[in-house]
């Protein structure tokens, strides 16, 4: 768990579908995050472009409570 998945390139897809999973988007890409429960069940899911619903490009971003949630990066 806690994977991160990020999409630089033009028109690109970042998906982070593990538990407590992460991802980055640049402009024009498209972010999709799945929330799991603790047996790795579906409960929550969200998509957007950059830009959209609040998406920021150069952001990462998981699921928390189906909320979209800004994490801080790893260093």
């Amino acid at each position: 768990p806690r994977g991160a998945a990020s999409s630089t390139g033009r028109a690109g897809v970042a998906l982070a579908a593990g538990r407590e999973g992460r991802a980055m988007v640049a402009e024009g890409c498209l972010l999709v995050l799945v929330e799991r429960d603790d047996e790795g069940k579906i409960i929550h899911h969200f998509a957007a472009l950059a830009g959209e619903q609040g998406v920021k490009a150069g952001q990462w971003y998981t699921l928390r409570a189906g909320q979209l949630t800004e994490v801080p990066s790893r260093t």
